[in-house]
């Protein structure tokens, strides 16, 4: 009896220890697939780490070369600019009005009356023109922030695709000032022209009925160089404006002539002043 109980015991602890052993093993293949995965991704993290460096280092490089472009864009502008400055105002001025007279009629609007403006809308619309860069950069930011304040805003862009296309709601960019004008010419409305350029004048002078924001936005030198005919058409647009404004207080040194004349950032602006002319009364106490 005690002999079976001994072989009892003993094949009991065999047993045991077999099934240990096979334990033991399958956790050793655990232990080794775990490892292998670890060292695979640790291996996937080596190189998402190298692809993220060598995606910094294109980041940089791109950057540079954004750098690089825009001093390149700055300094043709200011050449752009020299260059005009040498073309005599008047020359200019009736180039591209007679541009404009002659092409207005051979465009089609619809692009503009496909927006759909009710009544009460077309009673706030305000429009900006052509110009160099940072000043179509100023106008495209002032219309950004009245456009939140519900006036129907549309100022110039080259680039767009289409020729109007809705930035944001109330807020448009157009690309063909013939488009514009031929537009302005067969609708009944009293729009807000935002002029920033003695050079606008000859598109502005096409405008048969509207109200005249002029707004001073750099130095005189780039706005209207030293010619005496485009100093003058600055004063003229000092004289005729409904409201004068600019961008720096800098820049007030060029307005004197206008006591009404007040600066004017995005989200800082006298927007009352919008509001009355909007109903027919000029802010300028001289007009």
């Amino acid at each position: 009896m005690i002999n079976q109980m001994n072989i009892d015991a003993i094949r009991d602890e065999r047993l045991n220890q077999e099934h240990l052993e096979i334990q033991l093993e399958n956790l050793k293949s655990v232990y080794k697939k775990k490892t292998f995965d670890i060292f695979k991704l640790e291996k996937q993290t080596e190189a998402i780490l190298e692809n993220l460096t060598n995606i910094d280092l294109e980041i940089n490089g791109y950057m540079q070369e954004l750098q690089i472009l825009q001093v390149q864009i700055d300094s043709m502008e200011i050449s752009l600019n020299n260059a005009r400055s040498q073309v005599p105002f008047e020359n200019d001025y009736l180039n591209r009005k007679s541009y404009y007279q002659a092409a207005y009629e051979s465009v089609d609007p619809e692009c503009f009356n496909l927006i759909g403006l009710e009544n009460e809308k077309l009673m706030k619309v305000l429009i900006s023109l052509d110009g160099l860069d940072f000043q179509i950069k100023r106008a495209s930011e002032l219309m950004e922030d009245l456009a939140e304040r519900e006036y129907v805003c549309f100022h110039f862009e080259r680039d767009i695709e289409n020729d109007v296309e809705r930035i944001s709601k109330n807020n448009y960019a157009y690309k063909s000032e013939v488009q514009l004008l031929s537009w302005l010419k067969s609708i009944d409305i009293v729009p807000l022209i935002l002029v920033n350029s003695v050079q606008q004048t000859a598109l502005l002078d096409l405008i048969d009925k509207k109200y005249i924001w002029y707004d001073i936005c750099n130095d005189g030198h780039l706005l209207w160089g030293g010619q005496a005919t485009s100093k003058m058409e600055h004063f003229e647009l000092l004289e005729v404006a409904d409201m004068v404004t600019y961008s720096n207080r800098r820049w007030k040194r060029y307005t004197l002539s206008r006591n009404d004349s007040m600066v004017w950032k995005p989200c800082e602006g006298s927007y009352e002043v919008l509001t009355k002319m909007i109903f027919g009364e000029s802010f300028n106490h001289d007009k």
